[in-house]
């Protein structure tokens, strides 16, 4: 974690504005640091559909949570439930060993999930991320991961991405089915949330924060008008990214 009040220090060395009340947490330095936050979340999610990163980079954004499926075997994301908003998949361990008690115990059979109160164990299985293009064929193909064919320990899973199966909310599907009110944990990011103040604290390892201070007075840049352009990702700052985090 970066204490916002460091990189602010940092930016008003670079901007030498030490002692100076030129420039204002509240107007400046607060949208700025969110600013180069967003531009790094964006970074990251190239990196992250491509696997190559450390999860240790972000151990404070990176959560395992236990749910129970719903009657179609499908697990959906709320995020008062999640504790923010949800920005990746990292892993899906059906058939998982969990210790604890379930909160609520009872609950009507209804077509959602819910979350647990378990913590998770351990798990035999790791569901493959499958494409909606190949999971039906899948099923049928003894050699994919997901497939129908093969039972018993040698039996494996995969999952598809969030879709919108019956307007209600967007959920995951774990294939072959668990069935109804099965435990499956769920590894996963949330996004990092705005600062608000200078004690608060951007959820990014300490080795990104030349970066965020070199976006944040690209943006403090742009919004003074010196023609310079906010910038998007790109192959370079991913290698860079990579560079810094695995």
């Amino acid at each position: 974690m970066i204490l916002a009040s460091s990189i602010v220090s940092r930016i008003e060395s670079a901007l030498d504005a030490e002692g100076f009340s030129q420039y204002e947490f509240d107007e400046d330095f607060k949208p700025a640091i969110n600013y180069a936050q967003d531009w790094i979340t964006q970074l990251y999610s190239r990196v992250l559909g491509e696997k190559k990163f450390s999860e240790e980079n972000l151990r404070e954004l990176s959560y395992v949570r236990v749910w129970k499926t719903s009657i179609y075997g499908r697990i959906d994301f709320d995020a008062p439930d999640m504790g923010g908003e949800l920005w990746s998949i990292l892993a899906v361990y059906p058939e998982c060993e969990v210790v604890g008690s379930e909160n609520p115990p009872l609950i009507p059979l209804s077509s959602l999930s819910y979350p647990t109160d378990y913590t998770y164990l351990s798990s035999y299985y790791s569901a493959l991320k499958s494409t909606v293009e190949k999971v039906n064929e899948n099923r049928k193909n003894p050699f994919t991961k997901g497939n129908e064919k093969i039972t018993g320990e040698l039996k494996s899973y995969s999952y598809t991405s969030f879709m919108d199966y019956n307007s209600i909310v967007k959920e995951i599907e774990v294939q072959p089915s668990t069935g109804a009110r099965q435990t499956v944990a769920v590894c996963y990011l949330l996004k990092p949330t705005d600062i608000t103040a200078s004690t608060d604290y951007v959820l990014f390892p300490q080795s990104m924060m030349a970066i965020i201070v070199d976006k944040a007075l690209n943006f403090i840049s742009w919004k003074q008008g010196d023609r310079t352009n906010l910038d998007g990702v790109t192959d370079k700052d991913v290698q860079a990214l990579i560079t810094l985090t695995t």
